[in-house]
């Protein structure tokens, strides 16, 4: 009881900070407001009946006139009101903010590409300053990285192994022979890969470094990216026929559609969705991947029924579709899983 009579005096103690703020807020709006009035009455009062006549049709047209022209009112007022320095940038954002070709040619630019652009210079701007200060880490890991060579070799040379072996066994567990890699170098590899979409280059130079920590010499021959890219094919070939298999095995699965444009060509994916007997959890996998020249629901539904009939799932088990409810996908009577309901009889939603 105590308990719930001390957050109820916190929630009441921030409810009536909350809306005693808002009242200063209220009352030092007010003010401004009264200040402001006062001031133009002093103007007024100075104006001669002509003078008055004139500002009583302007404020009678601003007040009477349409929200675009309110609002074209205010931007001239910004305008007017920008500092020296940045009217030259003003006027260079409105020649550049611009469609230079197409039916838009010479408009200003659309809220969403303007928010775009604003949203990738906010990016940037972080990444920049990040950079600086991955630059000075790296500067520090390399020390360190220096500092643990030394530590490894003075470790060595105290032991009752020898330096030669010592790297020899390093070297083993990178490649079993001058040719071939061994498992462990090919899951560090890929594992690597898959860490924050880390590219190949980067994936081979990281390798790379932790071969030079151990060994304590950078690699005579070493990893291409052809080659870490075939196995990066064989391992995703192998987890998705293992995907593949444990969906045969339930009563029920589900896909998610989606497709994407590339150039004239569109890709179409499928992500199969089911329940893992095994680790007794819901699994998500894209495992089909396609070209397609165009899309409805015809080919999406037919597109859709190749491929899982390729993989030797069973149609009638295909229990939901999640797709983004476009109409030649939801369609009542000609939309893809209506479509695909009708050719393989199946009762998907």
């Amino acid at each position: 009881m105590v308990l719930k009579n001390g957050i109820y005096r916190s929630n009441k103690c921030q409810f009536q900070a909350k809306k005693a703020a808002k009242k200063s807020l209220e009352v030092h709006q007010k003010l401004r407001k009264n200040h402001v009035i006062q001031e133009i009455n002093v103007h007024l009062n100075e104006m001669n009946q002509q003078q008055l006549n004139t500002t009583q049709r302007i404020i009678k047209k601003y007040v009477e006139s349409s929200p675009i022209e309110k609002k074209r009112v205010g931007l001239v007022s910004q305008i007017e009101q920008l500092p020296q320095q940045e009217v030259f940038a003003a006027a260079h954002l409105f020649n550049m903010m611009r469609y230079f070709k197409g039916s838009n040619k010479n408009e200003i630019l659309s809220l969403y590409l303007q928010n775009k652009a604003q949203e990738f210079i906010s990016q940037n701007s972080y990444k920049l300053s990040k950079i600086k200060s991955l630059g000075s880490t790296t500067r520090h890991l390399r020390n360190q990285k220096n500092h643990h060579i030394s530590q490894i070799r003075s470790l060595v040379q105290r032991s009752s192994t020898s330096p030669e072996i010592f790297n020899e066994k390093m070297k083993f567990l990178f490649k079993v022979n001058k040719r071939d890699y061994s498992p462990n170098m090919i899951w560090l590899a890929t594992r690597i890969s898959q860490v924050c979409q880390v590219s190949v280059r980067s994936t081979i130079e990281c390798i790379k470094l932790v071969y030079e920590f151990l060994i304590g010499e950078p690699p005579k021959q070493w990893l291409s990216n052809s080659t870490l890219t075939i196995w990066h094919k064989n391992i995703l070939h192998i987890q998705v026929n293992m995907m593949i298999s444990q969906a045969r095995r339930t009563a029920n699965y589900g896909i998610m559609l989606d497709e994407s444009t590339r150039g004239e060509t569109k890709q179409f994916v499928i992500c199969l969705m089911f329940w893992d007997l095994d680790k007794e959890m819901p699994i998500a996998q894209v495992t089909h991947l396609k070209n397609i020249m165009r899309c409805n629901g015809e080919t999406v539904a037919k597109t859709a029924i190749q491929m899982l009939e390729a993989s030797q799932l069973n149609l009638q088990n295909c229990s939901v579709w999640l797709t983004d409810n476009t109409a030649y996908l939801s369609g009542k009577d000609k939309g893809a899983i209506a479509l695909f309901n009708k050719w393989t009889n199946s009762s998907t939603i």
